[in-house]
């Protein structure tokens, strides 16, 4: 059987709706000192608005900046479990496993019903190839919240690399009547199928891939599958004649 496509989803924005959500006001205060207005230049800014401004950096592509801010933020406000669980995140995202996994378990303490932060311990573990207890915490995620896509998905390619072939593609499966647009199941599902001896339909779930996914690096590797397996197909239509 064809390899998977691992999606390795972090989820450091989605970490915001664990707790009361924070929008930007539409108009910020106009800054009196480097804090903004009636605001004592000492006085420490609360988590949500670092965890906003953490957040702004990464968008913009400041990823140390963003670490930076949420370490300033543990500083001043001692063991925080959201802080802990997006710094983590983050650490994940430069591949500094080791810290990740030290902030993701901390948080984890503090808050351990947090599915992300399961999600994202889950995928410390396995770079570690710790696999056992990281498919021990996607079951956890998958508990607390049965729609979160992330855990569904990695805990299926944990399954087909376990052997467990029809567990995975229920997972996958799952994932697509949560976001039929999120490209990576219909390539793992056609895998599966065509291990199956199901080649049309692994056909038809590679070209649903192609016509969502963006990657050009993942297009060209599903190009490429499906040239081989349009090849290997017989053409049906001639043999009729």
């Amino acid at each position: 059987m064809k390899f998977l496509l691992l999606f390795s989803v972090l989820l450091s924005h989605s970490l915001l709706a664990t707790e009361t959500p924070v929008t930007p006001p539409n108009h910020p205060p106009k800054a009196a000192g480097a804090h903004g207005k009636n605001v004592h230049p000492h006085t420490p800014l609360p988590p949500e608005k670092r965890i906003l401004a953490a957040l702004q950096h990464k968008a913009e592509g400041r990823l140390p900046e963003a670490i930076e801010e949420l370490t300033m933020a543990l500083a001043q406000q001692g063991p925080h479990a959201q802080l802990l669980a997006i710094r983590g995140s983050l650490y994940l995202e430069q591949g500094k496993v080791s810290p990740a996994l030290k902030d993701l378990e901390a948080s984890l303490h503090i808050e351990p019903k947090n599915a992300d932060a399961l999600t994202n311990r889950a995928q410390a573990y396995r770079r570690f190839g710790r696999n056992k207890e990281a498919l021990e915490d996607l079951h956890q995620a998958v508990v607390i919240n049965p729609d979160l896509a992330a855990a569904r998905f990695n805990r299926g390619v944990m399954l087909f690399n376990q052997g467990d072939v029809t567990a995975a593609q229920v997972d996958f499966e799952y994932c697509m009547a949560l976001d039929p647009h999120m490209p990576a199941p219909y390539f793992n599902r056609a895998m599966i199928l065509d291990g199956q001896g199901e080649r049309d339909k692994a056909i038809a779930d590679l070209q649903h891939f192609l016509s969502l996914e963006k990657n050009p690096q993942w297009r060209k590797t599903a190009e490429e599958q499906l040239q081989q397996w349009t090849k290997a197909t017989p053409d049906t239509s001639k043999e009729e004649k």
